[in-house]
């Protein structure tokens, strides 16, 4: 794809290579009935995209009560979805509740071809203009000194056609459109779901995962450009999939 995960303390990241093998059991795709996972309150199961071995000391998520983290996909019900992890077999669907009937606009097989994936740590300084402007939109640019916020400026007007007209305001400066409206490595925006579980009462998310470059991800979304997002919850720990068109 790849994949990249996301840590939050410290900030981090670390990117897949699928076909790759290594010491711990990393897997992409697969047929979830072949890992015991099982759906409680889905109609049609989701699609199994990944399951992380969170030993590896390398995956970013503090999930004490699981050995292992299913990232899923809703590709049955043409919607962004919630689920929760009750355990490393167990995934309850919260959001959506109902098939759409033509849904996906491709023949998805049942299960992906299951793959083996490795992960290996990227560099990420939050107080570089350089790496701070590729992820933007996963951890903001708070962190920037001046000087490197005055050079994330001179990048974003490289990378991006946004001018300080494009502010709702007329008192907006160039700085404020770039702060509020500049959210690489998303295709369109930062995402902002709810938690989508009316049992939480907590609702910060973090996006964890993404397939972060809009190509054409044959893997999944073969002859579509388009990216895939995961978040999760910090309160009850429920994940949100959803997608991006490029």
């Amino acid at each position: 794809m790849p994949i990249s995960l996301f840590g939050y303390d410290p900030k981090s990241r670390v990117e897949d290579s699928i076909g790759s093998a290594c010491n711990f059991k990393h897997t992409f795709g697969g047929n979830a009935d072949d890992f015991g996972i099982r759906y409680t309150d889905a109609p049609l199961p989701l699609h199994l995209v990944y399951r992380l071995d969170l030993s590896d000391p390398l995956i970013p998520l503090d999930l004490p009560n699981l050995s292992f983290l299913s990232l899923l996909y809703c590709f049955n019900y043409d919607s962004t979805c919630c689920y929760q992890v009750i355990s490393d077999t167990e995934v309850r669907l919260i959001t959506p509740g109902e098939q759409e009937c033509f849904f996906p606009p491709w023949e998805a097989p049942e299960a992906f071809s299951l793959e083996k994936t490795s992960f290996s740590a990227k560099r990420y300084d939050p107080t570089r203009a350089d790496d701070v402007m590729d992820w933007k939109g996963v951890y903001g640019w708070d962190e920037l000194s001046e000087d490197q916020r005055k050079i994330a400026l001179d990048l974003a007007s490289e990378r991006t056609f946004l001018t300080r007209e494009d502010g709702p305001d007329d008192d907006w400066t160039y700085a404020d459109v770039i702060r509020s409206m500049y959210h690489p490595p998303f295709s369109q925006s930062r995402p902002y779901h709810s938690c989508g579980n009316p049992d939480c009462n907590d609702d910060r998310l973090r996006v964890i995962a993404l397939q972060h470059n809009v190509v054409s991800a044959e893997l999944i979304w073969p002859g579509k450009h388009i990216q895939t997002i995961w978040e999760m919850c910090e309160g009850c720990q429920c994940i949100v999939a959803s997608n991006q068109c490029g």
